[in-house]
């Protein structure tokens, strides 16, 4: 089966923009500096519990994401492409990007491909890092993003671990709508397969939207969604998912006003996101959609079995963001059917998952006062090692004991 593109808005992520979009970014860029001098006066009183330097950080994040819409965001940084090329000129570093198997099924703006930080990986000795950027399915890579993973990948060499990563750059909405990035991140994943990467050796990160599109990926994999590639019998590495985007539509009893003035996102903007991906859902496949864009809402035992399909899973989130209490009851909903996988009790029809004894083992960690995606905001604004998040130094931690 052929995907292709939905016609809807493509000028969104044209480079021609808009006059009002340019005076957009022109009024926020005219606002930034009063809004810094306020924080840094706050700062300067003790009326801000955190150090300044992550307090600008974090009211630089929130003015751009309150502020900027996705075509605006697309016109200050740019396409994943040319984020990861500035990013690895900025580094000193060879850009190395991998095209998708059947990637050109899908004739759009912005094919799928797998951007290397540093050298490319092949074999099976080697171990890999496949990384799926967050942003609401309607935003770029993030050069945060990159350089929180290549810092990883420099601090477990010091440690003597050698550990490739790549980049998935899916194709965004609003004209990649599901299930072309599912689609996508199996190709990825089949992709490390063909240079002989082994399934253990492969592990999977995600933020937000990237973090939902891993659970897509397992979601695929114990239910197989028709037309869609499959993948072979496997046990992979470890899986980490931060600040994960399991819930598209909140009920009434949502929590996520409670930290509007704390997280670096609102709720608003978080009803937004949300609204723009069930609406790209075309009508005769929004059932068949539901469990897998929304996983906090799948039904019970919808992911037993997925202990089966990996070694380890590590999920974080911040007290202090507006999806906290959304991510804590996903967790504890994981961690139960993690311990209940056993091929016995899977409910999943695909009869090739493997038999393993041991179930994959399991972690959670809310940090008191992180917001969303909270470790990539220690590279906004230069910080040493020891003044990093909590979370930076877990999420270091864990892959470091997880990858021999």
């Amino acid at each position: 089966m052929s995907y292709t593109y939905r016609p809807l808005h493509q000028e969104r992520n044209s480079p021609n923009a808009s006059r009002f979009d340019k005076a957009i970014i022109g009024v926020m860029f005219l606002f930034l500096p009063f809004a810094l001098l306020s924080t840094t006066i706050r700062c300067t009183l003790y009326l801000e519990r955190k150090e300044w330097k992550r307090a600008i950080t974090e009211r630089t994040a929130k003015l751009v994401t309150s502020s900027l819409n996705p075509s605006q965001f697309l016109l200050l940084s740019g396409t994943s492409r040319s984020v990861y090329e500035g990013w690895a000129r900025k580094n000193g570093i060879r850009s190395r990007i991998d095209g998708l198997e059947d990637a050109q099924r899908i004739q759009g703006r912005e094919p799928a491909r797998l951007f290397w930080v540093g050298e490319r990986k092949k074999g099976p000795q080697d171990q890999v890092i496949l990384y799926i950027h967050g942003g609401w399915f309607n935003y770029p890579l993030s050069e945060l993003a990159v350089s929180f993973w290549y810092d990883l990948q420099k601090q477990m060499e010091k440690k003597g671990k050698i550990v490739g990563v790549a980049c998935l750059s899916y194709s965004p909405l609003p004209d990649a709508a599901f299930p072309i990035p599912l689609m996508q991140a199996v190709l990825a994943v089949k992709h490390l397969l063909s240079l002989g990467i082994l399934p253990q050796n492969i592990h999977i990160a995600g933020d937000a939207a990237g973090a939902n599109l891993v659970l897509q990926l397992f979601s695929h994999i114990l239910h197989p969604l028709p037309g869609i590639p499959t993948l072979p019998p496997m046990k992979l590495g470890s899986i980490y998912l931060l600040s994960p985007w399991t819930v598209l539509t909140p009920p009434e009893s949502s929590t996520r006003k409670d930290h509007n003035s704390t997280d670096v996102l609102t709720s608003h903007k978080l009803a937004e996101f949300g609204k723009e991906v069930l609406d790209s859902v075309s009508n005769d496949r929004a059932e068949e959609a539901a469990p897998y864009i929304e996983p906090g809402k799948a039904p019970k035992g919808w992911f037993t079995g997925i202990g089966l399909l990996m070694d380890r899973m590590l999920i974080t989130s911040g007290t202090s963001e507006c999806m906290v209490d959304e991510i804590g009851a996903f967790s504890d909903r994981i961690h139960f059917e993690i311990l209940a996988s056993t091929p016995a009790n899977s409910i999943s029809d695909n009869s090739s998952i493997p038999a393993r004894k041991r179930v994959a083992s399991f972690r959670y960690l809310a940090q008191p006062g992180g917001v969303h995606n909270d470790p990539f905001l220690d590279f906004m604004i230069p910080t040493e090692v020891r003044h990093r998040s909590k979370v930076n130094w877990v999420v270091n931690g864990w892959f470091e004991a997880g990858i021999v």
